[in-house]
This record gives C-alpha cells, sequence and structure tokens, in this order.
C-alpha cells in the first residue's frame, strides 16, 4: 500500500514538471495591448518633421492613407511621434490624421527621441525650448538688444507674450528675464493662458492672464487692410540677406489676376500719378524700382496653389529639374519679397490640398528668407462659397505663422460688381491702372485698387521692417 502511494506521488511529481515545462500560452496582456493600440492616418500627403512644430526639419513625406503607429504625443496631443519607416520615429501634425484609438493614452514624449510617462515632459505651466541657439532680447524685436542666448534644446518656462506681436514671449534663462521669437521654440502647454505685456518691467504684475490681441491693422492714409506687418518678420528679413537675397527686389505669386501686364508693370514703365496723397509712396517706387515690370515664372496664367509647387509644371526653359515654378523665381531673383495671391480649382473638396500648399509655400518662402504677403482672393462670379472658403484659410494660415494678411477682398467687395468684370471673372481694367490721384478711378476700377494696395504693403514692410 506505501509502495503504491510512494508511485503515485512520483507519478504526480513528473507530470507537474512536465507541465511547467510546457511552452506558456499567448499572454492576454499582449492581444490586449493590440487592441488598444492608437493609430493616425494621413488624410493628404503630410511631412515627418524631427520635432513637434513647423520650425522642425522635414524627414519624410507621406502619402495619404499611410497608417502609423502612434509612439508619443505632446502635451496638446496636436503632435504626434510615430514609426514611420522601419526603426525610425518622427513627429506628425496630428490634425492632418485620421485618428484610431484614445490618443490621450499615448505617453508624452520629451523630443523626438524617448518616451516618458503621461505628464512628465514639464514641471507644469508653459514652457519653451528652444530648436535653434537663440538671442534673448531687451523687447519685441530684433531691434531690440540682444541681453542673453538661450542655448539650443534647454526648457525655460514662457511668463507672458507681448501685447501687439504675441509671437514674441518673454522667458526667463539663468535668472535673466527677455523676449524671444517663438517661432524657433517648440512650446509645451497654452500660450493663450499667459499674460499679455509691452515690456519686461510689467512681466510678473499682471494679475490674469487676458485675451489674445491680433496686431492692429493699419489706418489713416492706407487704404490696404493689413495686418501682421510688425518686427516679428524681421527674423524673415535678415536671414534671406544672409541668403544673398536683395532688399530692393520682391516677386510676384499667382495666376492670371498676377501674370496681367497692368499689375504694377506701368509704374516701373512711369505711368504712374500719386497726386498729392499718395505722394509718400514715391520713394517706395524708387526703392523697388524694376520689380514692379518683372513677371517671373511663379506668376502663370492658370497656376493653383498646388501646381505652383509641382515641379511637373515648371518651365523648362529658365527652371532646373526637379525644381517648382516658386522655387525657381526664389533662386532665379532672390527677392526679400514674395506678394502672394494664389487660388484652388474651385472644388471645395480640394480645399485640404490648398491649405496644405500654402502652408508649404509660407513655409518655403520663410526657409529662403522671403516675407511672403498673403492676399485674400477676390469676390468670384461663378462660385463665391470658394472665395470665401479659400479666405478663410488664407486668414487662418497668416495668423499661425504671423505673417502679412492683405485683405484685398475686403477693400473691393464694396466697390461697383465688387470690383469684378463678370464677363473674365477678374478685376476691372484701365489702361490708367496706376492713376492715384484719381479717386474716381480707385473707386471704380479693380485693377487701379489692387496696384495702389500693393505699394502700401510694399510700404509698410519698407518702413516697419527693413528700417528704411
Amino acid at each position: 500500500m506505501i509502495r503504491n502511494i510512494k508511485r503515485f506521488i512520483g507519478l504526480l511529481l513528473i507530470g507537474l514538471l512536465a507541465l511547467a515545462l510546457l511552452p506558456a500560452p499567448p499572454v492576454q496582456a499582449n492581444a490586449s495591448a493590440l487592441q488598444t493600440q492608437v493609430t493616425a492616418t494621413p488624410v493628404v500627403g503630410l511631412r515627418v518633421r524631427s520635432g513637434p512644430g513647423i520650425t522642425f526639419t522635414s524627414l519624410a513625406v507621406l502619402d495619404a492613407g499611410t497608417t502609423l503607429t502612434v509612439a508619443g504625443r505632446n502635451h496638446q496631443a496636436n503632435w504626434l511621434l510615430v514609426d514611420y519607416a522601419p526603426g525610425k520615429q518622427g513627429w506628425v501634425a496630428g490634425w492632418w490624421c485620421s485618428i484610431s484609438g484614445d490618443v490621450q493614452s499615448v505617453p508624452v514624449a520629451v523630443d523626438s527621441g524617448s518616451v516618458t510617462g503621461a505628464g512628465g515632459a514639464t514641471s507644469g505651466g508653459v514652457q519653451a525650448t528652444a530648436v535653434v541657439g537663440l538671442n534673448m532680447r531687451a523687447g519685441a524685436g530684433t531691434s531690440y538688444p540682444v541681453i542673453g542666448l538661450l542655448p539650443r534644446g534647454i526648457a525655460v518656462p514662457v511668463l507672458a507674450r507681448h501685447t501687439s506681436y504675441p509671437i514674441w514671449i518673454v522667458v526667463e534663462y539663468n535668472g535673466q528675464k527677455a523676449f524671444v521669437h517663438s517661432s524657433w521654440t517648440n512650446i509645451e502647454g497654452d500660450l493663450a493662458d499667459l499674460p499679455l505685456v509691452t515690456s519686461l518691467d510689467e512681466v510678473g504684475t499682471a494679475a490674469q492672464a487676458l485675451p489674445a490681441a491680433e496686431p492692429p491693422p493699419f489706418s489713416g492714409e492706407y487704404r490696404a487692410q493689413l495686418a501682421y506687418v510688425g518686427p516679428q518678420l524681421q527674423s524673415i528679413y535678415w536671414r534671406g540677406r544672409a541668403l544673398g537675397n536683395f532688399s530692393y527686389r520682391f516677386s510676384k505669386i499667382g495666376d492670371s489676376e498676377t501674370d496681367n501686364p497692368l499689375f504694377l508693370v506701368p509704374i516701373d514703365q512711369g505711368w504712374y500719378e500719386l497726386g498729392d496723397r499718395y505722394a509718400f509712396l514715391e520713394d517706395t517706387i524708387k526703392f523697388f524700382n524694376g520689380s514692379f515690370s518683372r513677371i517671373g515664372p511663379s506668376a502663370f496664367v492658370g497656376m493653383f496653389a498646388e501646381t505652383l509647387l509641382d515641379p511637373f509644371w515648371t518651365d523648362p526653359n529658365v527652371c532646373v529639374q526637379g525644381e517648382s515654378r516658386i522655387e525657381c523665381e526664389y533662386r532665379l531673383y532672390h527677392p526679400a519679397i514674395a506678394l502672394i495671391l494664389v487660388r484652388t480649382d474651385s472644388r471645395i473638396e480640394l480645399l485640404h490640398e490648398y491649405e496644405q500648399s500654402l502652408h508649404e509655400i509660407v513655409e518655403l518662402s520663410m526657409r529662403r528668407g522671403v516675407i511672403p504677403v498673403l492676399s485674400t482672393v477676390t469676390y468670384n462670379p461663378v462660385n463665391p462659397d470658394i472665395a470665401e472658403a479659400e479666405n478663410a484659410i488664407i486668414r487662418q494660415v497668416a495668423a499661425e505663422y504671423q505673417v502679412p494678411l492683405w485683405d484685398l477682398y475686403a477693400t473691393t467687395y464694396g466697390m461697383p460688381n465688387h470690383g469684378i468684370d463678370n464677363t473674365t471673372a477678374h478685376l476691372t481694367i484701365t489702361p490708367d491702372a496706376a492713376h492715384f490721384s484719381d479717386e474716381g478711378m480707385i473707386s471704380q476700377y479693380g485693377i487701379v485698387r489692387r496696384n495702389l494696395e500693393a505699394l502700401e504693403v510694399l510700404h509698410a514692410i519698407y518702413t516697419q521692417v527693413m528700417g528704411y
């Protein structure tokens, strides 16, 4: 009997040992993890960047419909760290993606590399991390003296924004408070929560955060409605000077409305009249002499925002292979300013591509040190709704980058027939397209209004940014 019990216990131990050596079944947690994995699918062709912001280097361009695994996010979850190629990670704009899963469950990434636990990237409040070595200044503009240097990659607290130019923020580094240009930083937190100040003396005394303020439009003698013309543009201007751009040159970017022998061309030919009211523009005309009559490869009949960026539409007689029309113009002419009026091809479903193209045009211009002036499009008698939609995008992009917004639509809409010839769907024209001494000409013809406002735009940048 005892022998049988010992034999049973021995067999039981052998059986238990065999079970222990069997391969383990799949862990249910892995299946659960796959079910909760967050993915992002771009709805348009989308750039992958080295960091969470438009100032970071472009690493690749993804096709629409590419499904990406989300490995991290910034605090606002509007920039996503994704696996875009085997062993490669980068950042994409989340607002251009269709998200599957709970993006808030993804850990917060400190930078383009390692991932920390959620909420671990900052210690509270708003922070800025310089993406380049950044001058710290005594005021909101490059004309103010440099009082320190914020090293690249250092996260510092953001204390306030400038009242009129909120792209300039106040940071504190090594006990020194100073203004820096926020376009060269990666922001964590909500800038709208910060107080608005006009000088460093006010920092720390504001009782509460104030609502964001938009730079006031130019007024007085100006007919044009302008916004975002100020010292925040000086960094673009001086970058262009370092790259060899000419202060006294500007380019025209657009379609048949810009490729028009009556748009600014008569000014270079001396066929203009300023009268007493606009005599102040004479210095601007002399300064930019030669650019008024130029119609380069970036001004061409039938060009939309998308095709201006597509090398397929490049003029092989003047441009190199693989170069878009706008890149070709910047290489050939080296302008300091670009007057940009671009449309899409009147289909609502293409507005996503239009917005993406407008972003690319602005970013390309800024990289080349060219100040991009975004003009709203004029009334569209064939499809009024598309003009409204395009202008909403133009105003949004100008505000996002704080680049000049020239609201031509607003000033021409009140003209007879909105300043448009219904037979051509273009601005109404007259041979005296640059006669500004006659009030009737300005009020009656769309081309005269546009020519006058273009001069005012150039004058504003010439005096407010270049400092001439």
